[in-house]
């Protein structure tokens, strides 16, 4: 017979006639009830087949395969009937029962973002058959998720009421992407069906909240140029996104212009999101130029295949230039000069590196002075070599006529844009043969 399902007939007759009426009592233990519990025979129906339908008692226990005894007792006032022994019949009862977990949902979806409602979920358990002892339930959920509560108790009361699981994704600061984590589920009880019971696993989707990434702590910086790099340096802090799976290693690049220190940086699972400082010179190449926009590349490296797929991340690095336009002299004021006096000696040179060679042309206003040369040629290679000249006033026999004026211009012609058409004139006083003679510090113009 089958809990819930087959029956099975087995029929009782007597073998002879009684001479008085004869009951047959039918006994069946907890597994299985009979159609009757008593057959009785006579003189008349003896020869009369009378059957009895045995049906298993769905006890909701797992039991398995069991065998159930159904015994017989004679009572009759014939003594050839009297508590004559009948022979018992054996039931084969098959179990509809099993001894296991009930789990609904069996796939959940969470967030790891805390502030979304999706960050949590639900599932329940319940038993599928009557225990014979507790059932502890306990839901085994790994590092990625959180599970509440702990364990689940369950009794011959309460077993088949469906009991919540709560799951919450742990935020753990690893890019993993969409990940599925399992929750499997441990029993401890002294019923030796369910000590044995295969439990199921609840598969847990997790919608990771982070991105692996390379933070700079500034979008743009701004350097000035220096002959000592070390004294004209900015920083800005790098630092990762996520934690890593293992060692990232950052390679800054950069134009030979400028020095980065350090120019590798290495972050692990324990320090990813410390920052870590650069500093950034730009040395001086003496060049004058329009605003300079650099590029600093930075390219990561792992074996985190996530950190491993990263694009390089740029910095924009605006350099300020520190060199000026014009002409250095060697003049130093108040200087004596008197007219037809001994010229004076100066040396000139420029202030900063032309692209190309520069022609300075040293053109009088008045005609009251004597210059030699007049021109001077610089290239890129001895713009800042002194070449000498000198300055002289002429005697123009004109008697004492005090102070008088004059002017220098130093006109340039180059094909480097910034010193093409560049003008620097120096104003001269000029004293009669008894005066002196002053130079004023140079005025620069570019001519129009």
């Amino acid at each position: 017979v089958e809990e819930a399902g087959a029956t099975a007939i087995y029929s009782v007759v007597l073998q002879s006639q009684p001479v008085a009426q004869v009951a047959i009592d039918i006994m069946a233990d907890s597994a299985v009830t009979t159609s009757q519990n008593r057959l009785l025979f006579d003189s008349l129906n003896w020869q009369m087949v009378q059957t009895v339908t045995v049906t298993a008692i769905d006890d909701r226990i797992f039991e398995g395969i069991q065998e159930s005894i159904i015994r017989h007792t004679v009572q009759s006032t014939d003594p050839n009937y009297d508590n004559t022994t009948v022979a018992d019949v054996v039931a084969t009862v098959r179990d509809d029962d099993k001894a296991g977990l009930t789990v609904r949902p069996s796939e959940l979806n969470v967030s790891e973002e805390p502030n979304l409602l999706s960050s949590t979920a639900a599932y329940s358990i319940a038993l599928k058959s009557l225990p014979t002892a507790d059932v502890i339930v306990q839901p085994v959920s790994g590092d990625q998720l959180h599970t509440e509560p702990a364990a689940l108790t369950f009794t011959s009361v309460n077993w088949n009421i469906p009991q919540n699981v709560v799951v919450t994704a742990i935020d753990d600061a690893v890019a993993e992407g969409e990940s599925t984590a399992f929750i499997a589920h441990e029993i401890v009880t002294q019923d030796p069906h369910y000590a044995d019971a295969a439990t199921p696993d609840v598969a847990v989707h997790i919608a990771d909240n982070d991105m692996p990434g390379v933070i700079i702590s500034q979008q743009e910086i701004t350097v000035t140029e220096s002959a000592d790099i070390r004294s004209a340096t900015e920083s800005y802090s790098v630092s990762l996104a996520s934690q890593p799976m293992d060692l990232v290693t950052v390679t800054i690049a950069a134009a030979s212009a400028f020095t980065v220190n350090p120019s590798v940086l290495y972050f692990d699972s324990m320090d990813w999101k410390v920052p870590q400082l650069v500093s950034v010179s730009v040395k001086d190449d003496d060049v004058v130029s329009d605003r300079q926009v650099g590029k600093l590349l930075h390219t990561v490296s792992s074996n985190d295949a996530r950190y491993a797929d990263l694009s390089p991340v740029e910095l924009t690095v605006d350099v300020i230039d520190n060199d000026v336009l014009g002409l250095s002299y060697t003049i130093t004021p108040p200087l004596t000069l008197t007219e037809g006096g001994a010229p004076l000696a100066y040396q000139l040179s420029l202030e900063s590196r032309p692209t190309a060679d520069v022609t300075v042309t040293a053109v009088i206003s008045n005609g009251r002075l004597t210059l030699t040369p007049a021109t001077f040629v610089f290239t890129p290679a001895d713009w800042n070599t002194p070449q000498a000249g000198t300055i002289g006033a002429m005697d123009d026999q004109q008697g004492n006529e005090g102070t008088q004026f004059d002017q220098i211009h130093f006109t340039m012609a180059s094909a480097d844009p910034h010193y093409n058409g560049l003008q620097q004139d120096l104003d001269v006083v000029i004293l009669d043969s008894a005066g002196a003679r002053t130079v004023y510090l140079p005025v620069i113009r570019k001519l129009r």
